[in-house]
C-alpha cells in the first residue's frame, strides 16, 4: 500500500510540473529534456520564475523595473516583445539573447547597467525590429562598430543618452556613430539618436555613407552638441521622409549651403525639424545684410516636391536676416502644408506677398519682430490658398493700408485661427475679415487698437475674439449689432476677451453698460472685464449697478445747475442789499478808513496809562494789588471809576470816553466782574476798542483760575478774548 501510495503521489508531481510548464510556454519535450529526479527537484526550487515576476501577456513579457541583475531565462521562449528597461542588468553573454529568445521583434534594453556590447551581443536575433539601448553606461572601445550587423530585419534603432563620457572623453558618440558601419545594406528605416553627447562635434559625411545603401526613412539627431553638417550627407539617404536635427546648436554647413543645396534633390523628403538650435537674435532692421533683389524675387524658387512639415523655430539658418522689400515666389510643384519659424529670424520685412504656398495650412511665424504689409494677407489664387492656421503673434504687422491693392485676407474662407496679437496694430480695414467665414478664433489682443471698425457679421463660425489689453473705449452701437446677429445665426459659443482695455463709464454709456451686463455670458472671465466709472476709479461691470449710476449722473448735472442758479440769486440779493444801504456801507467805509489811518500812527498821545475795570465787590483786591503795584512803583496814570469819573454825567458815556483815552484796558476777570453788567459793558467795550486799535491794548487778569468760573458765566466774547 506504501508504494501504490508512493507512486501516486510522484504521479501527481510530474502532472502538475507539466501543467505549469505548459503555462509558462514550454513545449511538450519536457521528458526529453527535463527527465529524472533531479529536474522535478529544479523545477520545485524555482517555482517562482521570472515569468512570475515579470508581466507575460500573450507574446510580450515586460520586465520593466524588476530590479533584474541578469537576463531572466525562464520566459516563454517564442515571446516577440520583451521590455527590459530600468533594470540593474550588467552584462549579456554573446549569443545569448538570439539562442533564447530567437522570436523577438521588439527588445528594450535601457536604462540598465550594461558596458559592453560586442560585435556578436544580438547574434541570433534575425527578426528583431525595434531595438532600444539607450542609458547604458558603455565603454566606447567595447562598443563594436558592427553591433547592429546581425539584426537581419531591423526597422527601427533608438538610443537615448550617453555612455561613459567621464573625463571629457567623446568617444561614446563616435562609437555609436561608427556602429552605422553594422547597417550597410540592411532593412534599417529609423534611427534615433537623442543626447548621446555632451560635447559639440561635426556630423561627418563618412558617418552618413554607411547608410548610403539602406532604406532609412526617419533619421533623427535630436538634443544633441552637433555644431555643423559636413556636405554631402543627404544623398547617402535617398529614401528619407523625417529628418530630425532640433535642439543642437547647428551654425551651417562644410562646405557653406552644401546641405541646403541636398534638400533640393529629396525626393521624398517629408518633414524637416531644425527647431530650439541657435537662440533667436534681433537683428538690426534698419540696416538689413541680405536684401532680396527684385530681379530674384521675379524668379520661382525651387522647393523639395515631397516637402510637408517645415520646422526652424528658434533656428537661425544664416548670418543675418532677409528682408523681402518685393515678396517671393516659389514653385507650385511642392506640397508643404505646414511652416513653424517662430524666432527665427529668417525674415524681417515682408514687403510683397508669398506666392506659391498653395497647400500651406498651418503657418506659423510668431515672435519675429518683423514688418509685414497688408499685401501679404491674401488667400487668392497662387497665394494662401489652403491656409487653415495663421499665427504672426509679436511682429510688427499693418492691417490697414489706402494704397493697398490686395484685399485683406482675400478668398480666405478656410482660415480657422488668426493670431495677429501684440503687432503694435492701431488701425483694421472695415472689411478686412468679410472672406473669413470659417473663422473660429481672432486673436488680436496687445494692440493698439481704440476702437472696433471691422465688420463681424461674416463670421459665422467665430467661437472666440480677443481683444484684450488694447485700447479700446467703448464698443460702438454698429459692432453691438453684429455681435447679437452672430449670436442669432452664428455659434452659440462665441466668447469675447476684452480684459485691459480703458473702457469708460461716463453718463453717456448706459447703453453699453446694459449691453455688456446682458450679454455677460459670452465675456471671458466676466468679473475681471472692468471700466473707469464716472468718478475716476476702476470698477467691474458686474458691479455696476445701473439705477445708481443714473442718480449720480443725475446729481452730477442738477446739483452744479442749482449751486450755479443759487449764486446768482445771492449776487442778486446782495447787489440789492448793498444798493438800499449804500449811505451807511459809505459811513462804514469812512469809519474805517479813519480807523486805518489811526493804526497807521500807533504813537498818540493818551489821558491815562491804563483804564482798570473791576467789581465792586473786588475793589480792596484790585486796588490793593493792582492799582497800588502800578501805580506807587511804576507811576503808572491808571483811570479809576470813582477818581476820574465825572459826577452827574451819563455813565456809559463817561466809560466810553475814559477807554478811548487809555493807552491799556485792564479787565480783573471774576465771577463778580462776569455777573456785572457794568463790568460785561466794559468788557464788550475792551473788544471792540481791540479791534478797532488792531493793536495789543487788552490786558485779562484772573482773579479765579478759569476752570473754577461757571461754564454760565463764560460767554463767547470772554472765550474770544481768552483764546486771543
Amino acid at each position: 500500500m506504501w508504494n501504490i501510495g508512493t507512486m501516486f503521489l510522484n504521479i501527481l508531481t510530474v502532472f502538475l510540473l507539466i501543467k505549469y510548464l505548459s503555462v509558462c510556454g514550454h513545449s511538450d519535450s519536457f521528458s526529453s529534456k527535463h527527465a529524472g529526479l533531479d529536474g522535478m527537484k529544479y523545477a520545485t526550487l524555482n517555482i517562482k520564475s521570472d515569468c512570475m515576476r515579470c508581466n507575460c501577456v500573450g507574446l510580450t513579457a515586460d520586465c520593466t523595473s524588476r530590479g533584474l541583475l541578469s537576463l531572466p531565462l525562464d520566459l516563454p521562449q517564442n515571446i516577440t516583445t520583451l521590455m527590459l528597461s530600468n533594470n540593474s542588468i550588467s552584462s549579456l553573454t554573446d549569443g545569448q539573447l538570439g539562442q533564447t529568445y530567437g522570436n523577438l521583434k521588439v527588445l528594450d534594453l535601457s536604462t540598465n547597467k550594461i558596458v559592453v556590447f560586442g560585435e556578436h551581443i544580438f547574434e541570433g536575433l534575425y527578426n528583431l525590429q525595434d531595438l532600444r539601448i539607450g542609458n547604458n553606461p558603455y565603454k566606447p572601445h567595447l562598443f563594436h562598430p558592427l553591433v547592429y550587423k546581425p539584426l537581419q530585419n531591423i526597422h527601427k534603432i533608438h538610443v537615448a543618452g550617453y555612455g561613459d563620457e567621464s573625463n571629457g572623453r567623446p568617444g561614446s558618440r563616435i562609437a555609436l556613430l561608427n556602429a552605422f558601419q553594422g547597417l550597410q545594406n540592411s532593412t534599417i528605416e529609423s534611427i534615433t539618436y537623442e543626447h548621446i553627447t555632451f560635447m559639440p562635434f561635426l556630423l561627418k559625411s563618412k558617418h552618413m555613407k554607411f547608410l548610403e545603401h539602406c532604406n532609412l526613412k526617419r533619421f533623427s539627431l535630436p538634443d544633441n552638441r552637433i555644431y555643423a553638417l559636413e556636405s554631402p550627407g543627404l544623398k547617402y539617404m535617398p529614401q528619407l521622409e523625417i529628418l530630425d536635427l532640433s535642439k543642437n546648436g547647428i551654425q551651417g554647413s562644410i562646405p557653406a549651403r552644401g546641405f541646403l543645396i541636398e534638400f533640393y534633390f529629396m525626393r521624398y523628403l517629408k518633414v524637416i525639424k531644425i527647431e530650439h538650435n541657435i537662440p533667436g537674435m534681433v537683428f538690426d532692421l534698419n540696416n538689413p545684410i541680405m536684401a532680396i533683389s527684385e530681379e530674384l524675387s521675379g524668379n520661382y524658387w525651387a522647393v523639395p516636391k515631397a516637402l510637408e512639415e517645415l520646422y526652424l523655430t528658434e533656428t537661425r539658418v544664416d548670418m543675418a536676416p532677409y528682408h523681402l522689400p518685393y515678396g517671393i515666389k516659389l514653385q507650385r510643384e511642392h506640397r508643404i502644408k505646414i511652416i513653424e519659424a517662430s524666432a527665427s529670424f529668417i525674415l524681417t520685412y515682408i514687403g510683397k506677398p508669398i506666392k506659391g504656398l498653395v497647400n500651406l495650412e498651418r503657418f506659423i511665424f510668431n515672435d519675429n519682430n518683423c514688418i509685414i504689409v497688408p499685401e501679404f494677407f491674401t488667400c487668392e489664387t497662387g497665394y494662401f490658398e489652403s491656409l487653415k492656421v495663421l499665427d504672426m503673434a509679436n511682429n510688427r504687422a499693418k492691417l490697414s493700408s489706402k494704397s493697398s491693392v490686395h484685399l485683406l485676407f482675400r478668398n480666405c474662407s478656410q482660415l480657422q485661427h488668426i493670431d495677429i496679437s501684440n503687432n503694435d496694430i492701431t488701425d483694421i480695414d472695415s472689411h478686412a475679415f468679410e472672406d473669413t467665414t470659417g473663422l473660429e478664433v481672432l486673436n488680436l489682443s496687445g494692440n493698439k487698437i481704440e476702437r472696433i471698425m471691422f465688420t463681424l457679421t461674416e463670421l459665422k463660425s467665430l467661437k472666440l475674439l480677443n481683444l484684450s489689453n488694447n485700447h479700446i473705449q467703448t464698443i460702438d452701437g454698429h459692432t453691438r449689432m453684429d455681435i447679437d446677429k452672430l449670436r442669432e445665426t452664428a455659434s452659440k459659443n462665441l466668447t469675447i476677451d476684452i480684459r485691459q482695455n480703458p473702457m469708460i463709464c461716463n453718463c453717456d454709456s448706459f447703453q453699453f453698460i446694459e449691453w455688456m451686463q446682458a450679454y455677460n455670458s459670452i465675456m471671458f472671465e466676466w468679473p475681471e472685464v472692468a471700466c473707469i466709472y464716472i468718478n475716476g476709479s476702476e470698477v467691474a461691470f458686474k458691479d455696476i449697478v445701473l439705477p445708481d449710476m443714473k442718480w449720480d449722473c443725475w446729481k452730477a448735472t442738477i446739483i452744479p445747475s442749482l449751486v450755479s442758479f443759487g449764486l446768482v440769486v445771492v449776487g442778486m440779493i446782495t447787489t440789492l442789499y448793498v444798493y438800499r444801504r449804500r449811505y451807511k456801507i459809505q459811513y462804514l467805509a469812512l469809519h474805517l478808513r479813519a480807523l486805518l489811518r489811526r493804526n497807521q500812527h500807533p504813537d498818540i498821545n493818551f489821558d491815562f496809562d491804563g483804564f482798570l475795570s473791576y467789581s465792586s465787590l473786588d475793589k480792596d483786591w484790585a486796588l490793593g494789588h493792582i492799582y497800588a503795584h502800578l501805580n506807587n512803583e511804576y507811576n503808572y496814570n491808571i483811570c479809576l471809576d470813582d477818581r476820574n469819573f465825572m459826577p452827574g454825567a451819563y455813565i456809559a458815556d463817561i466809560i466810553v470816553e475814559s477807554i478811548s483815552k487809555s493807552n491799556k484796558i485792564i479787565l480783573i476777570i471774576s465771577q463778580n466782574f462776569l455777573r456785572s453788567g457794568w463790568c460785561t459793558f466794559e468788557m464788550n467795550l475792551a473788544r471792540g476798542e481791540l479791534a478797532t486799535r488792531g493793536r495789543d491794548c487788552l490786558i485779562l487778569i484772573l482773579k479765579e483760575p478759569v476752570d473754577v468760573l461757571p461754564p454760565e458765566l463764560i460767554t463767547p466774547t470772554l472765550r474770544s478774548l481768552l483764546e486771543t
